[in-house]
């Protein structure tokens, strides 16, 4: 999430930060590097929109290695509601919940 939106100002960096866990920013989303993040950074969560998400789901298949050797605690999404088809596929890719705090 950038960082001039209140996302990814609060729940991406300051929120982290004042629960001592470290963050990992990249230069923007980028469908195509996301998953090579996810094995560079070893994140136990990540949060995102749901266009980011929808992105993330299309190229799940290909990169099932990187989601196994980095189990996720949870997702995060928020800024507009998520498609529930949307909710339930990445439920599935990562066997983890996902919390949607405008819901």
């Amino acid at each position: 999430m950038p960082l001039f939106h209140i996302h990814g100002l609060i729940a991406g960096v300051l929120a982290p930060l004042s629960a001592g866990s470290q963050v990992f920013c990249t230069p923007g989303f980028n469908a195509l590097k996301f998953f090579a993040w996810m094995d560079e950074a070893k994140p136990t969560w990540y949060t995102a929109v749901p266009t980011m998400h929808q992105a993330i789901v299309q190229r799940a298949k290909g990169n099932a290695d990187v989601i196994a050797r980095n189990p996720l605690r949870f997702l995060r999404s928020s800024s507009s509601s998520m498609p529930p088809q949307v909710i339930k596929e990445l439920e599935e890719i990562f066997k983890a919940p996902l919390i949607e705090p405008t819901a």
